[in-house]
């Protein structure tokens, strides 16, 4: 009885249900349709939400088995819809149900539930368990379903959001990318953050940046979709249309309206009108296109206007049935109406949540117009073709869109690849002159966006990654100071190009995908084109880019300094020469070095060479202040710096500008002999001498700035009248002057040696010196020198006549004679008495033989055969020939005395008077006459010179200097010469100055004339001699001479032989 009235108290309750698609007019209805129909009973129950009716109608009715599965559905749904939904309850109920029945459960609460906090709560539990027994269900959607829930309940908190949202919550991809779009980047930060756990389950085949995906990967939403999309609106942030124009560069034209019809026929996406040709928005004549202010196209009329402008949307042919963008012209003639329509404006709140207004994103922009996705992809496709950020590009938009990047390394690469692309763009605009793009904006975009790559390379510690960054930072500061300097033109061709080329080398093997040696080579020619840009801003004066150049290419600075200090100093800047050549230059320790400084020496001679004014004196137009110029220097500020060291000019010795930075630059860096002769440049003879007793000057560095730069200047009086003041004892100048006299004559400074040996009445000393200097290799240059030999005689007799001869007579030993007396006990004066006669004797032998020299003799070939034949006949003298060889002889050598001799007995002219010299020289100097005759006969016949062959021969033997018996060994050497042929009537001219007959038969013999010999054998006296030339003619196989000799009969007589010769002929 109590179960039937509680049947009925349940009936009745089911009867008061308000059912939407059932009626029931009385319980017997509801009786009836629980019997015939109870599956559709429950369900309508639990679509009226009634679970505890449910529960009780099943136990009344015994349908606990029927409906096993539906009873945990009801459970669970029971606990879950409440204002505090019990999950933990919920979860257990489902662990204690059998496994079979769990997934009919769960995929029957999925089928007819929609609400979030169910089908969230059963997603979860699904993926939770991760069971065997869940294969059955689609888990990827389920987890794409989850994030859909999740980012619409927890993040998206705005009712007219939400509702919106709700369709794609099985596309949780369109809703970060919706939120991306329409700039609710806290909206992506945040949603990210709660399904990050959910995200690392969720498989995705693709991999890497260029990767494809599947249409049902891009449907979805992984880490690897994410990636792609926020790198993908990022670069969308920084679109840099190259229709563009720069802000610093927009000319407003066009003052004349025309007025638009709008086109019949929708046009073409290729009618459009260009981007280039527009600068002002054609509808409000008042937005200025800009990197800032972006371009769009009326879908209706195909024209470039406004954001505001193109605010409206409308449905246009074409574009099927979405209402897309067009301007505010065609939207009035579209729908007829002059004003603005409201309801197709669309004001959407970009910024997030209320509550967190506060910390809210500042690249959250504020925009009448939102971008919404739908379920249909074609709707979406034409959404993502239209799109774009109203305001790029936006360096803040692409930063906070990579800061929802996880991924370090992989945000590393993909900034990367946009500050190359961006670097591209600013090269492009280089090279091809286009001013289509801020380049200056870019290059900060590129830089920000470096150290942002930079730092995400260094948290996963890729030095590689930040080497990378370092190298597309500098160029892009080089490319903006160029830019800046409007020197970008400096750069040679195909630098750039080179640069975006190292890049993309680099970035390749951050990705490892080689090309290392294409890679060296391109930073090979870098180094080259870097040099060269440097060279050039050397020339242009930008001394800064040129050193940074240098510090980060390692390249030598010393160049840029040096130009920068020469620039300096041409202009009058004083103060920063002296900085820039401090860099290059070292302060000498050892100022004895004579280091060449090139530089050194440059800015010396400059300076001496141009004079710069003081303030208060009047500048001339010839000034270097007005003929040379430099970027840092403000005029004449380095005339005032050089004013204010008094210090520094009270020091010096000179009162001019330019003098005193010459004598700064050489006192600080410059050698001792450096000063001395920047001293002597300016005739300061007495400081030079005072500098050199300061410095205890040695003989080489007084040697050569002192004496010889006087010497060559025509001031050696005045350099020596300052040593005078300075030291007039002398006392100083005779403790350096020996070793000064071994300097002069080790290196053959003797003309200046001479003129100090004069200075100091060192008369012999000098003359030996000017004898040393009396050489040459020819008579007619010997002849210019013959000035010497008077000036030596003029010195000579100024010694003899001073009293020094008779006081230091004894003192004075032969051996310093610059010609010892062949008489040794001969007193000095006599010796110097005949050095006087031979000195004088030399001055006209070579102005003889100069004169003849210049006339067209030659005496070398003579000179030289005459020595070559002194050399065979006496080898004691070879080395002291030897060293005469390019000399010619002089009196003043003993061993050319006799060469002089023969070459006078060969000339042919003056000769009778050149014997009486010749006689006079062998008297002199005891030459040996017999010598002097072989030695003139042999080169007669090594010349063939006959001419006065006689005379000589009477000549010489006339002076009775020569024995007969000595006289055939006088001519046996010039008859006897080896490879020479001597005509018979010479041998006889020679021959008969013999007094001997067998003397002149063993000549004949000798000599190979045996017919001549034979004939003379009449007067020979011994049977020797015959039998000699018998010898003699079977030696060279004479038959006629051995056949006359064995013909002839002997008679030995008193007076001699008698021949008796039978010959048959």
């Amino acid at each position: 009885m109590e179960k039937e009235e509680e049947k009925c108290d349940i009936y009745l309750e089911i009867l008061k249900v308000p059912f939407n698609s059932i009626s029931f007019q009385s319980c017997d209805d509801v009786i009836r349709f629980s019997q015939e129909k109870p599956d559709e009973l429950l369900k309508q129950l639990l679509i009226e939400r009634q679970y505890s009716l449910a529960l009780d109608w099943i136990t009344l009715n015994n349908y606990n088995e029927k409906f096993s599965s539906e009873v945990p559905q009801i459970l669970v749904l029971k606990l879950l819809d409440n204002d505090i939904p019990d999950f933990e309850s919920a979860e257990k109920i489902l662990d204690n149900v059998e496994t079979n029945i769990v997934l009919i459960v769960i995929e029957n609460l999925l089928k007819n539930t929609a609400e979030f906090t169910v089908r969230k709560f059963l997603i979860s539990y699904v993926i939770s368990k991760n069971s065997f027994q869940f294969k059955t269900l689609d888990i990827w959607a389920l987890q794409q379903e989850l994030m859909g829930i999740i980012l619409i309940e927890e993040v998206c908190l705005k009712t007219s959001d939400k509702s919106q949202l709700l369709s794609l919550v099985n596309q949780p991809n369109l809703i970060i990318e919706q939120w991306i779009m329409n700039l609710k980047l806290a909206c992506v930060d945040k949603g990210i953050q709660k399904i990050s756990s959910i995200l690392n389950s969720v498989k995705c085949k693709s991999a890497g940046i260029t990767c494809n995906i599947s249409r049902q990967e891009v449907d979805c939403l992984c880490w690897e979709h994410y990636y792609l999309m926020v790198e993908k609106y990022a670069v969308k942030a920084l679109k840099l249309s190259g229709t563009q124009i720069s802000i610093h560069e927009i000319l407003i034209a066009e003052d004349c309206e025309i007025q638009f019809v709008m086109p019949h026929q929708v046009p073409s996406k290729s009618d459009w009108q260009e981007n280039a040709s527009v600068n002002v928005c054609p509808v409000c004549k008042i937005a200025v296109f800009s990197i800032f202010f972006r371009k769009h196209h009326c879908r209706r009329c195909g024209r470039v206007v406004c954001g505001d402008c193109s605010v409206f949307r409308h449905i246009v042919e074409g574009y099927g049935d979405d209402e897309v963008r067009v301007c505010e012209f065609c939207y009035r003639n579209m729908t007829e109406s002059l004003s603005w329509d409201n309801d197709h404006l669309v004001n959407i709140d970009l910024s997030t949540e209320e509550e967190e207004s506060d910390s809210a994103e500042t690249t959250s922009i504020s925009t009448n117009i939102g971008w919404y996705f739908t379920t249909d992809p074609l709707h979406n496709q034409r959404l993502r073709e239209e799109f774009a950020f109203d305001f790029t590009p936006s360096l803040s938009v692409c930063h906070s869109l990579f800061t929802l990047h996880k991924d370090d390394s992989r945000a590393a690469l993909a900034i990367l690849n946009l500050c190359h692309k961006s670097f591209e763009k600013v090269v492009d605009s280089i090279s091809l002159n286009l001013h289509t793009v801020d380049r200056y904006y870019v290059i900060k975009i590129i830089n920000t966006l470096l150290l942002s790559a930079k730092v995400r390379f260094g948290k996963i510690l890729n030095l590689d990654g930040v080497s990378v960054c370092e190298y597309y930072k500098q160029w892009s500061n080089w490319v903006e100071s160029l830019l800046r300097l409007n020197l970008v033109g400096l750069l040679p061709k195909g630098t750039l190009n080179n640069v975006l080329e190292i890049g993309e080398l680099m970035r390749l093997q951050l990705l490892q995908q080689g090309g290392e040696d294409l890679l060296l080579k391109n930073l090979k020619q870098e180094k080259i084109s870097l040099k060269v840009l440097r060279d050039k801003l050397i020339k242009t004066e930008n001394w800064d880019l040129a050193l940074e150049i240098c510090t980060k290419e390692g390249f030598d600075k010393y160049g840029v300094w040096s130009a920068h200090g020469v620039a300096a100093l041409k202009a009058g800047d004083f103060k920063t020469a002296r900085e820039q050549f401090d860099k290059i230059f070292k302060k000498t320790t050892n100022k004895n070095l004579n280091t060449k400084l090139s530089l050194l020496e440059d800015i010396v001679l400059f300076l001496e060479n141009n004079e710069f004014k003081r303030d208060d004196e009047e500048t001339t137009p010839e000034s270097p202040l007005d003929t040379h110029s430099l970027k840092e220097y403000e005029s004449n500020s380095s005339l005032l710096i050089a004013e204010k060291n008094k210090k520094e000019d009270d020091c010096s010795l000179f009162t001019s500008l330019n003098l005193k930075e010459c004598d700064y630059y050489i006192r600080m860096y410059g050698s001792h002999q450096m000063y001395l002769q920047f001293l002597f440049r300016h005739e300061l003879f007495q400081e030079s001498i005072k500098y050199c007793q300061q410095i205890m000057v040695d003989e080489a560095l007084f040697s050569e700035c002192i004496l010889l730069s006087s010497f060559k200047s025509g001031h050696f009086k005045q350099m020596w009248s300052a040593i005078d003041d300075v030291d007039p004892k002398h006392v100083w100048i005779n403790s350096l002057i020996h070793r000064v006299y071994r300097y002069l004559n080790k290196y053959d400074h003797l003309p200046c040696l001479v003129e100090v040996q004069k200075i100091l009445n060192d008369n012999l000393t000098a003359c030996k010196t000017l004898l040393r200097m009396y050489k040459a290799d020819s008579y007619k240059d010997l002849l210019l020198r013959n000035s010497y030999l008077k000036e030596i005689i003029l010195l000579l007799k100024e010694f003899l006549n001073s009293n020094l001869v008779r006081e230091n007579d004894k003192n004075i030993d032969q051996t310093d004679l610059f010609y010892k007396c062949e008489t040794v006990e001969c007193e000095v004066e006599n010796a110097l008495n005949q050095q006087i006669l031979l000195t004088d004797a030399q001055f006209y032998l070579t102005e003889f033989l100069g004169n003849l020299e210049n006339s067209g003799v030659d005496f070398k070939s003579k000179i030289k055969l005459v020595r070559e034949l002194l050399k065979d006949r006496d080898p004691r003298v070879s080395n002291k020939v030897k060293n005469l060889d390019f000399e010619v002889p002089t009196l003043f050598e003993k061993e050319d005395r006799m060469v002089i001799c023969v070459i006078l007995l060969c000339l042919d002219t003056d000769l009778k008077s050149n014997l009486t010299a010749i006689r006079e020289l062998v008297d002199k100097n005891c030459l040996d006459a017999g010598e002097l005759l072989s030695l003139t006969l042999q080169t007669m016949v090594k010349t063939e010179e006959f001419q006065n062959l006689s005379f000589v021969i009477e000549s010489i033997l006339s002076w009775n200097y020569i024995p007969d018996s000595s006289i055939i060994d006088c001519f046996r050497p010039a008859l006897t010469m080896k490879g020479i042929s001597i005509q018979e009537h010479i041998v006889k001219e020679i021959a008969k100055y013999l007094t001997d007959t067998k003397d002149k038969l063993n000549i004949y013999i000798e000599v190979g004339f045996l017919k001549t010999a034979f004939s003379e054998i009449n007067n020979v006296g011994t049977i020797e001699t015959m039998e000699r030339l018998l010898k003699a003619a079977e030696e060279n196989e004479d038959k006629i001479v051995i056949h006359l000799c064995s013909k002839c009969t002997i008679f030995v007589l008193p007076f001699g032989l008698l021949l008796n010769i039978n010959i048959d002929i």
